[in-house]
């Protein structure tokens, strides 16, 4: 049996660059990015308005100021740090099993204590037009929606049609599981019937990728970049 497995953690920071940068900065803020360019802080931070959800009682968004006080109105100038891309740590861990001429090989990636932005609810769900609510669109558009008082909702009001600023209630942990791949192989090279039919050895095996995922983030890529999975098969013969 043979294992291997590796852990990385890493930090990036910026110093002494003052307020060269607040430009984008300004273009940060007007383009809804949440990268900021400030003195000792993450170069990989997330800044944004702190959201602390949808008010059951009114169907508004209720932040949370920088003094510690609520307001229901967005201000870029209360945004503050609300996550990190870069995780706690991240790395790489597997096995190869071997018995009798069988093995077995797994392999793992993992990433936990990280953050990301989540666009498509942002932009598909929460500020879906009017027009466009009526057609082929995310059933939560409607489902998740604050509709009256008392409702736990996800989203704002149904009847708000105004457009919804990022704020931390599209930013979620992001801790995450994926099996890169399997592999169940067989080899037999001292069997009496492989001199029988004039081979020297007999290989097989079954290869299978990206099985499975398990996320905090159930991650929604659409068409064009969806997750797949391939699963392979090989024979070999050594004459």
């Amino acid at each position: 049996m043979a294992r291997h497995s590796n852990l990385l953690h890493a930090t990036t920071t910026y110093y002494n660059i003052g307020d060269i940068l607040e430009k984008l900065n300004e273009q940060g803020r007007a383009s809804q990015s949440l990268t900021r360019y400030y003195d000792g802080a993450s170069t990989t931070a997330l800044w944004t308005v702190k959201s602390l959800g949808i008010d059951p009682m009114t169907g508004n968004e209720l932040f949370l100021k920088r003094d510690g006080t609520y307001t229901y109105k967005w201000n870029a100038n209360e945004e503050m740090v609300c996550g990190d891309t870069t995780p706690d740590a991240q790395g790489n861990l597997g096995t190869t099993i071997r018995w009798k001429g069988f093995s077995l090989g797994l392999n793992f990636s993992y990433r936990f204590g990280a953050q990301a932005t989540l666009n498509t609810l942002l932009t598909k769900v929460e500020n879906i037009s009017e027009a466009a609510i009526k057609y082929n669109q995310d059933r939560r558009a409607l489902h998740d929606r604050w509709k009256q008082p008392g409702d736990k909702a996800k989203f704002k009001r149904i009847d708000d049609t105004s457009t919804t600023n990022i704020s931390s209630r599209f930013v979620a942990d992001d801790n995450t599981l994926e099996c890169n791949s399997i592999n169940l192989g067989y080899e037999n090279t001292t069997a009496q019937w492989l001199k029988m039919v004039g081979l020297n050895a007999l290989y097989c095996r079954i290869y299978a990728n990206n099985l499975f995922r398990l996320s905090t983030i159930k991650e929604e890529r659409g068409l064009d970049y969806p997750f797949s999975r391939s699963v392979s098969a090989s024979i070999g013969l050594r004459f």
